[in-house]
């Protein structure tokens, strides 16, 4: 998918003409091998991801050295939208769990 077809993904449907566009204007594809990781715990978060096709999961590294599955996503998920709109660092890290 190109990010032509980005219009027609359902959080961008009712965008208004110029914010899709200026939103366009910063975005990029971005392929991952399952087990790939989008972004860390702690990292600040500088963007948002809309998953156009694959499996990822959002994952939580606790003090004692577990990994805690906290969602999972697919085709068409926006992931990491609220905590890059704040500015915060990602509460979680996300891997691919196939092809993404």
């Amino acid at each position: 998918m190109d990010l032509n077809n980005l219009k027609y993904a359902e959080f961008f449907a009712d965008l208004p003409t110029p914010l899709y566009e200026q939103l366009m204007r910063s975005a990029r594809l971005q392929a991952l091998e399952s087990g790939s990781w989008l972004f860390h715990q702690g990292e600040p978060a500088h963007a948002f991801y809309l998953l156009q096709h694959g499996k990822m999961r959002l994952v939580q590294h606790t003090p004692e050295g577990k990994d805690v599955t906290l969602a999972t996503f697919s085709d068409g998920d926006l992931i990491g939208l609220i905590v890059a709109l704040n500015g915060d660092p990602y509460p979680a890290s996300a891997e691919a769990l196939e092809r993404c």
